[in-house]
């Protein structure tokens, strides 16, 4: 490590950290909090400590980044398997939150030591199954090598901690190595950003809920670098894992690659942030260095399976005077459920205001008078491993949440497009865009016409616009030409319509 470059660095810059040892090391090197990130080297072995960080693939997952995991205990033999942590949706299956995917064959390849001058000097060791793989409440997933963690250490690859301490919730220093798949315009190894954690948050993605996500906003967060370790700048512990982030993202809220946050109903969407799962507890999980998720104090759950049949995991209703009865029904492996109504869905992993306890055995169905107004209601479904037993220390892991999100008002905000034109064949392309939930892909409509004779306001004479694909094309003659666009919220909700004025071929080919 650079320490001289840091103490030079840290006297001339003004760097807010928490207080932290004299003798630290800051695995930093003095990077800056919130900078771009830094390619790493390692040709001179300068970043060996890392070496277990790489490219993990799987066989219909992602190429993600991963860490080896040092799951060493006293008494561990040398034939325990070695383990690799990453995101969820790296490596599940069906990237569905009511399926947690447990001790499955799988297909892929871990490389250790990717740096962008270690070419030729790789380890890469086969994947044998998925271990454990959630998007149920966090985004994690241990993968199993087929190699025990004593072939990996004799490769020359040294594991890296799970911090066992609880993190400050906020305000602590960290790093994020990873690998994004590609970095301006090259192929991506591994690099390193430096930032402060941010408050702890529940996070709604499309179908996916996270509770208590870690928030950050180090930058350079791309494909590939999730499944990252979050580690502690002072210790080398990892204290989280990259799951999704805003960078990068549109206009959308709380849909694929646009994660909002949401408590007590309200919804916000964080720009350049970044959320990672934490690993507190994930210690307790191994037995003499193999996985135990029913291990003592292992905060994962049973795997429990839902079944939601033609059910939504979510829904979009519409809002107005009268009160929206919200009925969820599904099935689980369990014999027994407790569920509850929650505005914040970081209240799902605490034991308050329960329902107790009925049978699951078959298709359960429960039902909610939504009142509370505008925003999102979560309803948190909690699998019990005994109809009367005792529950154990919960997970949000353990709980599978669904969730509705009220609309009201109607959405203001016009039809969104991108235009093209070309003056060859006078044809002006359109692609619409969604921007959830203020524009449905579903609920796009057009016309076009001459100008005194088209009315943009009355619904005769418009066309829907396939979802699909999501574009239409209107050819220009030798007189003007207006097009009208239509849409609508997710609710249903008619959106402010756009009336545009398309000049005559001859003067469109000479713009």
């Amino acid at each position: 490590m650079n320490i001289d470059f840091y103490k030079l660095a840290i006297a001339l810059t003004f760097i807010t950290v928490l207080p932290v040892p004299i003798s630290a090391i800051d695995w930093g090197e003095g990077l800056p909090n919130l900078q771009p990130s830094q390619a790493l080297l390692n040709g001179q072995g300068q970043h060996a400590a890392w070496e277990a960080i790489g490219r993990l693939t799987v066989e219909g997952g992602m190429e993600c980044t991963g860490a080896l995991l040092d799951t060493r205990q006293t008494g561990t033999p040398t034939d325990a398997p070695a383990y690799v942590l990453t995101a969820g949706h790296c490596t599940h299956p069906s990237n569905q939150p009511q399926r947690i995917a447990y001790q499955m064959d799988a297909e892929g390849s871990m490389t250790f030591n990717y740096f962008e001058d270690t070419q030729d000097q790789r380890k890469v060791f086969r994947v044998k199954r998925i271990t454990w793989s959630t998007l149920r409440g966090s985004d994690l997933s241990i993968v199993e090598l087929d190699a025990s963690l004593q072939t990996v250490l004799k490769a020359g690859i040294t594991p890296l901690k799970l911090r066992s301490e609880p993190s400050p919730a906020h305000q602590l220093p960290i790093l994020v190595i990873g690998a994004p798949l590609a970095f301006q315009g090259a192929e991506g190894y591994l690099r390193m950003a430096a930032c402060l954690a941010q408050p702890s948050a529940a996070v709604v993605e499309y179908m996916w809920v996270w509770v208590n996500e870690q928030s950050n906003g180090c930058h350079d967060i791309f494909p590939g670098v999730s499944g990252s370790p979050i580690l502690d700048r002072f210790t080398n512990e990892i204290i989280g894992v990259i799951g999704t982030s805003t960078w990068g993202g549109g206009r959308s809220r709380c849909s694929r690659n646009d994660p909002c946050e949401v408590e007590n109903g309200g919804i916000t969407k964080q720009t350049n942030t970044s959320y990672g799962s934490k690993t507190q507890g994930l210690t307790k999980c191994f037995s003499a260095g193999r996985f135990a998720f029913n291990a003592v104090n292992c905060p994962l759950g049973a795997p429990t399976t839902f079944e939601l049949g033609s059910d939504p995991l979510f829904d979009y209703l519409k809002g107005g005077d009268g009160t929206w009865q919200w009925e969820q029904t599904f099935s689980v492996n369990a014999p027994a459920i407790r569920y509850k109504y929650v505005r914040s869905a970081t209240d799902c992993a605490t034991l308050e205001n329960y329902a107790e306890a009925i049978p699951s055995t078959g298709p359960v169905t429960v039902s909610h008078a939504m009142n509370e107004g505008p925003g999102i209601t979560f309803l948190c479904v909690l699998p019990l491993e005994t109809p009367d037993g005792p529950i154990r220390p919960l997970f949000s892991n353990s709980v599978l949440i669904f969730y509705r999100w009220l609309i009201n008002p109607p959405s203001l905000m016009p039809p969104h497009y991108r235009r093209t034109y070309d003056a060859e064949t006078r044809v002006h392309e359109f692609t619409l865009l969604p921007v959830t939930p203020e524009l449905d892909m579903a609920g796009y409509r057009y016309k076009s016409g001459e100008p005194d004779k088209l009315d943009c306001l009355s619904d005769q004479d418009y066309q829907r616009i396939n979802p699909s694909f999501g574009r239409f094309e209107v050819e220009v003659g030798s007189q003007p030409s207006v097009v009208c666009i239509a849409g609508m919220d997710m609710a249903g909700h008619q959106s402010p319509r756009i009336r545009l004025h398309l000049a005559p071929a001859t003067i469109a080919s000479n713009q």
